[in-house]
């Protein structure tokens, strides 16, 4: 599996707004995977599991139902069952080196995430998440969570890094300030 057969496959499943985040999240994963373990919440229909998987070979990713998909040979993925908040519990503290948020986009389950997966992230580990502009009717969505979160957790700003990537319906990435 490589980058270019996970674009390919995708530009035939959804439209052209797909491929920016997927390329983005091959990137981190080449980059992020040797350092630590490569998380990815909210498997749907797999789209971004496969980039991780062509950039990284080795995914964790969580959803609260079974959406495994058979798996091209020289990777693998283990694909678990749990309330995406919940599975943190079943992670070290300071195992992975990247996470992706893409699961429920409601402000309180993202808060959630970001509150359980923190300690779960090396010093050098970099947290991604997808729709940061997309929010449903009455949903506060992805974009007040991170904010909000930063506003709490790092107000100082010495944590994180927030920066917006705006190619696609939008991703956040939180870069580390400080490699502790």
């Amino acid at each position: 599996m490589n980058i270019a057969d996970v674009l390919r496959a995708d530009i035939n499943n959804c439209d052209w707004t797909c491929a920016p985040h997927l390329a983005l999240l091959y990137s981190l994963a080449t980059v992020q995977a040797p350092l630590g373990l490569v998380v990815d919440l909210g498997t749907g229909p797999g789209r971004s599991t496969r980039a991780l998987l062509a950039g990284a070979r080795n995914v964790f990713t969580i959803d609260n139902a079974d959406k495994s998909f058979p798996l091209d040979s020289g990777v693998s993925c283990k694909f678990i069952v749990d309330d995406t908040a919940g599975a943190a519990a079943r992670f070290r503290d300071r195992s992975v080196s990247l996470l992706f948020i893409d699961a429920n986009h409601e402000r309180t389950a993202v808060l959630r995430d970001l509150g359980a997966w923190e300690q779960k992230m090396m010093g050098c580990g970099i947290i991604v998440g997808h729709d940061w502009d997309l929010a449903a009717p009455g949903q506060d969505g992805v974009k007040a969570a991170v904010l909000e979160y930063l506003a709490l957790q790092d107000p100082d700003g010495k944590r994180w890094a927030l920066q917006i990537f705006r190619a696609d319906v939008s991703s956040f990435i939180l870069w580390p300030q400080v490699i502790k």
